[in-house]
């Protein structure tokens, strides 16, 4: 009786903890098809600015059809396309395709991650239907993305959509697809983990699950070549930080630091030098900054530092350290050379009243002219005026606005 009593009771438990964890599971799916979108936009967005870069070719292409596309046309479409589908493979996304608009309920397709030989191939052409968030990313010029929908052709999917713009004119949008199956790839782990420990012990279940829900935030925000949080994270700080110094009023800066010549170093040594480069900066960038700093990979060679509750004269002197420790200590062996990576560097910090997005301009201003200044220097921003020392180690200041007004240095 007392053996029937505890199988009814531990049977009666396992059946509120799988429905409980079936509630879970349908919000982690929320979750993560939200995180998908987002991963989805910035992946569209990047590549959207990728075509910028040489937008007038895209646009010669998007005006022509597969018939009239001449040899010049066909090597970029050619290259596009490979390019695409290498994006395709580090992403990990399903598909990834360029179009046109040809009405407010057609679109033609340029350009697709796809391998020409693929059933799913959508050659430079092809029409399809107007989806309403493919309609308002044309119409408004903005990144959308649809919710998780039902293709008959394409199954299950989301799909976010950037804008291609020319001298501010749509010219057409990057399109990014996750599938169904990608999302539940994201979440069969944490679903298997809950259902095999439910009949078990329920405390040790919700312990796994919330390890393993924290492992996935920090996998999303950690760069992962150099430990350091990514962009992602960056802008939820800085909002964060702005915030907390409106309430108790006291300043915090911000540094962008960006390496000298990474390209270069590429392009001449590899990108396994590149890669040692990047962490041995990251490394000393950590080492030189306190526990309450926040340290960020702002973009392919280029860092951020928050310092809380810190003026720019103390967050310069932290910069110019971090500055002396890599000549001393990061030296990159890359193809027999020994290559001494060096940082240009801006900084601004916080005044009362100034948006987010506002410390970041002028951070980024003050990091510029770093640069065009000789390289290896530390530039302040203060109100309209940009100072710091070159790479000779020679003081200036001049005005930001007269500076962006001319392109030039002061």
């Amino acid at each position: 009786m007392l053996i029937l009593q505890l199988l009814s009771f531990l049977f009666f438990l396992t059946i509120i903890f799988m429905v409980a964890a079936y509630l879970m599971i349908e919000s982690i799916k929320k979750i993560v098809i939200s995180e998908a979108s987002q991963e989805a936009k910035s992946i569209a967005a990047t590549t959207a600015r990728f075509i910028e870069e040489n937008v007038q070719e895209y646009r010669r292409l998007s005006e022509a059809s597969l018939g009239d596309l001449e040899a010049e046309n066909m090597e970029y479409y050619n290259k596009m396309n490979r390019v695409f589908r290498l994006i395709k493979q580090d992403t990990g996304v399903d598909f990834i395709f360029t179009q046109r608009k040809i009405s407010d309920s057609e679109i033609a397709y340029i350009l697709d991650g796809e391998s020409p030989e693929s059933e799913t191939f959508s050659p430079i052409g092809s029409k399809d239907g107007m989806s309403e968030e493919e309609l308002r990313a044309f119409n408004e010029g903005i990144i959308t993305a649809t919710d998780l929908i039902t293709d008959i052709v394409w199954g299950d999917f989301l799909t976010a959509f950037a804008p291609i713009k020319e001298s501010g004119e749509v010219i057409g949008l990057v399109g990014v697809d996750f599938s169904s199956d990608y999302i539940k790839n994201l979440i069969s782990n944490i679903s298997l983990a809950i259902y095999a420990t439910a009949s078990v012990l329920v405390i040790l279940s919700t312990i796994i699950f919330y390890n393993l829900l924290k492992g996935y935030y920090q996998s999303i925000n950690v760069d992962y070549m150099t430990g350091l949080m990514n962009k992602r994270s960056f802008v939820t700080s800085i909002e964060n930080e702005k915030s907390r110094s409106s309430s108790t009023k006291k300043p915090f800066s911000l540094a962008l630091l960006d390496i000298d010549n990474f390209k270069t170093v590429n392009d001449n040594f590899g990108h396994i030098c590149g890669d040692e480069m990047l962490q041995k900066v990251a490394f000393q960038i950590k080492n030189n900054t306190k526990r309450s700093d926040l340290c960020f990979r702002f973009g392919g060679d280029e860092f951020a530092i928050i310092f809380p509750q810190t003026t720019q004269k103390n967050a310069e002197a932290v910069c110019k350290a971090i500055q002396g420790n890599i000549r001393e200590n990061c030296c990159c062996n890359c193809k027999d050379d020994v290559v001494i990576p060096t940082l240009s560097i801006g900084i601004c910090e916080w005044k009362e009243g100034m948006k987010a997005s506002e410390i970041i301009e002028a951070a980024d201003k003050a990091m510029y002219l770093s640069k065009r200044r000789g390289k290896n220097g530390t530039t302040i921003f203060i109100e309209e005026r940009l100072i710091g020392n070159d790479v000779k180690g020679q003081s200036f200041s001049c005005n930001s606005s007269r500076f962006l007004k001319e392109g030039q240095g002061c």
